[in-house]
C-alpha cells in the first residue's frame, strides 16, 4: 500500500522498522494527528544525492496509546519517515511531563 498523501517513505526500510521495532510507518504517521513534540536533530545528515538533510524527531502517541519516536525529513513538500520506534521509559516520562506543562500553560 503506498503512503498517504503528505508522506513518503522507503518500503523496504518500512519492513526493517517494522522487524526491528514491530512498528509500521503507517502506523507511525499518526503520531502527527494528536499531542506531539518536533525538535531539529542536530547531528548533520546527507541524503542519497549529496545533498545536506535536516532531519527532526517526534515524540508522541499513536493510536495504540503507545509513545513513539520518529525521525522524518521534509523532501518535496513531503513529510519522508525514516524511522520509528517505541519511547523508551525515560523519553515517555519527559514526553508527559512536557505534556502536562502545555496543558497548564507553563
Amino acid at each position: 500500500m503506498p503512503p498517504p498523501e503528505g508522506f513518503e517513505w522507503d518500503e523496504t526500510k518500512n519492513q526493517t522498522n517494522e522487524r526491528d521495532h514491530q512498528i509500521r510507518f503507517e502506523e507511525a504517521i499518526e503520531v502527527f494527528r494528536f499531542p506531539h513534540f518536533t525538535r531539529v536533530d542536530p547531528r548533520d545528515y546527507v541524503d542519497e544525492q549529496g545533498k545536506e538533510e535536516i532531519r527532526e524527531i517526534t515524540t508522541g502517541v499513536i493510536g495504540s496509546g503507545v509513545v513513539v519516536i520518529v525521525a522524518h525529513t521534509e523532501r518535496q513538500g513531503n513529510t519522508r519517515i525514516i524511522s520509528a520506534r517505541k519511547a523508551e521509559p525515560k523519553e515517555r516520562r519527559g514526553f508527559y511531563a512536557r505534556l502536562a506543562q502545555t496543558i497548564r500553560g507553563n
